[in-house]
Formats: structure tokens, C-alpha cells, sequence
């Protein structure tokens, strides 16, 4: 049976997201990289910074957004 193209949609979207997500980690860590040698707040810059994909809010404030509805 083949997949509804809503499906397929959605799984394009998502590894876009993880490319987009992947792409932004390696701005600030090299690929191999041990995060258990960087500080709590060195790993929080990365979702501190405003990302196109969420309309330039940062995951933050989309979450607050989602969250209070």
C-alpha cells in the first residue's frame, strides 16, 4: 500500500527540519564534538537563537506560544 502524500509531506518537512537543526549544531559544534565537555548555558545559546523555519521566533517562544493555547 502507498503512503498517503500527507505522509510524505510530513516526512519531507521533518527532515528538513533536522538538516536545518543539524546545520545550526554544527555552527557551533564540530561534528564529533563531546557535549558533555561544554557549559549548560554554551548548549542553550543554540536554542536561544530566532530560526527562519519558526517565523524568526526562537523554540522558546514558539513552545510558550503552543504551550498557552
Amino acid at each position: 500500500m502507498r503512503p498517503s502524500s500527507s505522509v510524505t509531506t510530513a516526512d519531507a518537512a521533518t527532515a528538513k527540519l533536522f538538516g536545518a537543526c543539524d546545520g545550526l549544531l554544527r555552527q557551533y559544534f564540530p561534528k564529533g564534538t563531546d557535549l558533555a565537555v561544554h557549559t549548560r548555558e554554551r548548549l542553550y545559546a543554540v536554542n536561544s537563537r530566532s530560526r527562519k523555519t519558526l517565523g524568526w521566533e526562537t523554540p522558546a517562544e514558539r513552545l510558550h506560544k503552543l504551550l498557552a493555547v
